[in-house]
């Protein structure tokens, strides 16, 4: 890797586990309280089929796949980000039928999910997916691009 002015930087490939349940393509990781929350996704790259499942990752403690208190949305294709090191704010992506720009949010202590509903000024996008959520801060969210244009 090279940097602007001719520079190298650095950077080494190291697996450091590996798990059946971390098999998928088209999810969202997430770092919560220094472990990696993985969520949704699809068990191979030709499958329509999105997950919707939540398994962490704690480097002391391994891997484990959360039972949630209920049903999570099936996402693939989504982007995913952490509020307050304690929810992740998942939005849009494909839900097995058609893009979608629902928003729901996974509180990593109670491991419960909530659907979030736009206000009533709020004109959200058709479907989102394959697109960029990045926050700017703990109550603002950015979201850029999807498949298919904008």
């Amino acid at each position: 890797m090279s940097g602007d002015r001719g520079t190298s930087l650095p950077w080494s490939w190291q697996q450091v586990s590996s798990c059946p349940l971390a098999a998928r393509v088209y999810h969202s990781c997430n770092v919560v309280g220094g472990k990696l929350v993985i969520f949704g996704g699809a068990s191979g790259a030709q499958s329509k089929e999105p997950l919707n499942d939540v398994v962490v990752f704690d480097p002391v403690g391994g891997w484990d796949k959360v039972r949630c208190k209920n049903e999570g949305p099936a996402r693939s294709h989504h982007a995913a980000v952490t509020i307050l090191d304690r929810y992740i704010c998942v939005v849009g992506g494909w839900d097995g039928r058609q893009r979608t720009s629902a928003v729901s949010v996974l509180d990593t202590e109670s491991f419960s999910w909530t659907d979030l509903h736009p206000g009533p000024a709020n004109d959200p996008p058709v479907g989102l997916s394959s697109h960029a959520c990045t926050k700017l801060s703990e109550t603002e969210m950015i979201v850029v691009g999807r498949e298919g244009g904008v």
